[in-house]
């Protein structure tokens, strides 16, 4: 539904990394979420939002891909 670029984002990778790091460690593997390029569901009409059930799948060229399944919100205990 969206395509994007890094080349676009308002910050860089390099600084994102950076910024994080100042909070915690950052491990091989770690992803870091940084929102959603143009086109999000918001601007959509009608609005577009995701519900449970739908697949969310995320590609970034030369590293793969991932998929995850939305659920509902888990119910607070007593």
């Amino acid at each position: 539904m969206q395509d994007g670029s890094i080349a676009t984002m308002i910050f860089s990778v390099a600084e994102l990394v950076a910024y994080c790091s100042t909070f915690i460690t950052l491990v091989p593997g770690d992803i870091i979420l940084t929102g959603a390029p143009a086109a999000c569901g918001d601007f959509q009409t009608p609005k577009i939002a995701l519900h449970p059930g739908d697949v969310l799948e995320v590609e970034v060229t030369d590293l793969g891909r991932q998929r995850s399944a939305i659920t509902a919100p888990a119910q607070p205990g007593p």
